[in-house]
């Protein structure tokens, strides 16, 4: 009796134990089948734009830009301006005093004065001698011989002061000329960037005393290697960066291209221009550092994919699409190729959805689930 109530509790719990284990293997198995799938996102293929991005560190100058030396030097006078004045061509920046021009020049003009006194007096004296009226008694012939030597005296005199006046008139244009140069002007329109001179000090014409720039007018110039010489053109959109200014992606312009490099640093010479009173609240200043980048190796009008999307498999480029809840595979071939960008040269059409995240999980019929993006 008591083995067979043995044999029957250990039937019990194989069959309990049977029976649990079966749930376990179902429950598994659905959850096998529940997930039985690879959740996905698909996106459109595009045509866009697609190029290489390289970036080049230089200063900023202005288009015109005047380096002010004085033409005669001295000790500066007065200094009419200060750095961030305005000012127009013409206009006084400051004054020289040089003792030996100024003393020439008033020597030159005393002498010029003199001259002038004598010579207007020798024109009165040939106009009374002219109309001289004879005393009663005096022979008219001898008054009129000693009227034409007189004549003939006082023209020789006046021809000589004639010439010396005009000797004198030359000079003191010099000297007044001279007198001018110690009066220093601004060469164009534009700011005064820089001073370089001190009331009471000496400026020469060895070195520069002040610089205007015009900064209405402002250019950038970057050094360039040959490898990418012939990938840029004048004309071409850039942006730049000014750390400074805390400013990014202002545009530019390529103005020039230099076909003959640096002889110290082998590079060639890169010119971008850009309006300053197009850019709102930008003040750039001469000196200041930027960074161009520039776009090359450009297409437009490309099938561009984000390069992630591109698989390899065993060697070739593939990309994936979905066709009744499958995955189905797609060969491509690519050309331009950035790190971030691809562009398709073959193998899709526009329009055309493929999976943009997911893909690395996936092969040829992969049950897949879209989670973003529309399949059809």
């Amino acid at each position: 009796m008591k083995k067979k109530l043995k044999l029957v509790i250990l039937t019990i719990l194989v069959v309990s134990l049977f029976t649990g284990c079966t749930s376990i293997f179902k429950k598994d198995k659905q959850e096998e089948v529940k997930e039985d799938y690879i959740p996905v996102e698909v996106e459109k293929v595009f045509s866009g734009e697609i190029y290489n991005e390289v970036s080049f560190g230089g200063r900023f100058s202005s288009l015109k830009e005047g380096a002010v030396l004085p033409s005669i030097p001295g000790v500066v006078k007065n200094i009419a301006v200060k750095p961030g004045d305005r000012v127009r061509k013409g206009d006084l920046l400051f004054t020289l005093e040089n003792e030996e021009i100024e003393s020439q020049a008033s020597k030159t003009k005393d002498a010029l004065s003199d001259l002038k006194a004598e010579q207007s007096n020798l024109e009165k004296m040939s106009t009374e001698n002219t109309s001289m009226k004879l005393p009663p008694g005096v022979d008219p012939a001898e008054a009129e011989k000693e009227m034409e030597s007189n004549k003939r005296q006082l023209e020789a005199s006046k021809r000589e002061i004639d010439m010396k006046v005009g000797e004198l008139e030359k000079a003191n244009k010099e000297s007044e000329a001279a007198l001018n140069k110690l009066n220093v002007v601004s060469p164009i329109d534009g700011v005064v960037s820089f001073v370089n001179i001190k009331e009471g000090g000496f400026a020469t014409n060895n070195d520069f005393a002040m610089i205007v720039s015009d900064l209405d007018n402002i250019y950038i110039e970057v050094d360039i290697t040959d490898k990418f010489l012939n990938k840029l053109q004048t004309g071409y959109e850039v942006f730049i960066d000014i750390p400074s200014l805390s400013k990014e992606n202002i545009k530019g312009v390529i103005d020039s291209i230099s076909l003959s490099p640096d002889p110290k640093t082998g590079l060639y010479p890169v010119k971008v221009v850009l309006n300053n009173k197009g850019v709102e609240g930008l003040k750039i200043r001469p000196g200041m550092t930027g960074k161009v980048k520039m776009k090359i190796d450009r297409k437009e009008g490309v099938l561009v994919l984000d390069s992630d999307t591109v698989v390899d498999r065993d060697g070739e480029k593939v990309v994936y699409l979905i066709k009744d809840g499958k995955a189905v595979e797609r060969k491509v071939e690519i050309g331009l190729d950035t790190g971030e960008k691809v562009e398709v040269v073959k193998g899709l059409k526009k329009g055309e959805k493929v999976v943009v995240k997911g893909q690395d999980f996936l092969s040829n019929g992969s049950k897949v689930k879209v989670v973003r993006g529309d399949e059809k």
